[in-house]
């Protein structure tokens, strides 16, 4: 089996995942991989459309377009790993709390949408939204942490996986000042529909995955995906994406959820 596969920009990126080990696992199993992580989103969204492509690693907010839009079958998910984010201002900072913050500051952050609007959400108890922010886009989240302990932004957001990456030496100088705790998103597994005759083989690489020796197990481990990938029902993907898209809505607060 041949598999050309793209990979979200903001999955594993800040920890440094190696890619070609995830590829190489696959060779293992007879399976024929071309393996694209791009840098950036543009990258990826022109990766994308390009074509050629038969599994996409999506984000649950780039999700819901490729699967409800384009077509894309959702398969499987990374086992025991969840989306969540952080917001953070510098230690040395006056702003402590989310309501310290005002119309008009600046956020730094990187061009991931699903930390951007998870992290929008959480700024509502201080009646912010998007007219009422700057958004400082970095290629990086210690680009971005550099920002906000320069004094160049009053706050960051961070995925959560990468606010953990970063050097202990730089958490010392942020000032954490909320974490989303969903629990209940995560990026995506998806098929391209031309290839949804071969999706039960296709679902069966990802999931059997870890299953091939133990340092096939070490190696994915190695990876930050715990012990690989678990099968996604098409319903609970639904599931999983109505509400991705309920935290689009400005008005959709995590109470109501």
């Amino acid at each position: 089996m041949k598999l050309k596969i793209v990979i979200s920009p903001d999955f594993g990126r800040e920890r440094g995942i190696d890619w070609d080990l995830l590829a190489a696992l696959m060779r293992r199993r007879n399976t024929d991989v071309e393996l694209l992580a791009p840098a950036n989103l543009r990258e990826y969204e022109n990766a994308i459309s390009t074509g050629g492509i038969d599994v996409v690693l999506a984000n649950p907010i780039d999700a819901i377009a490729l699967v409800r839009c384009d077509g894309f079958i959702p398969f499987a998910r990374p086992t025991r790993l969840h989306d969540e984010m952080l917001i953070s201002s510098a230690a040395t900072s006056p702003i402590r709390t989310i309501i310290d913050l005002r119309p008009g500051c600046r956020i730094a952050l990187t061009t991931d949408r699903f930390v951007e609007v998870i992290g929008m959400r959480l700024l509502e108890p201080a009646g912010l939204d998007n007219s009422s922010v700057q958004h400082i886009y970095c290629e990086t989240s210690v680009a971005a942490s550099d920002l906000v302990v320069s004094g160049s932004a009053e706050i960051a957001f961070f995925a959560a996986e990468s606010y953990s990456a970063l050097p202990l030496s730089t958490r010392r100088r942020l000032n954490p000042l909320v974490k989303s705790e969903i629990g209940d998103l995560s990026h995506l597994l998806l098929c391209h529909p031309q290839r949804a005759l071969d999706l039960a083989d296709i679902r069966d690489k990802f999931v059997e995955l870890a299953a091939v020796d133990m340092e096939a197990a070490s190696a994915i481990r190695t990876l930050g995906l715990e012990i690989g990938f678990t099968p996604l029902t098409r319903d609970a993907a639904e599931d999983m994406l109505d509400l991705a898209q309920a935290l689009l809505v400005p008005s959709a607060t995590f109470a109501e959820l």
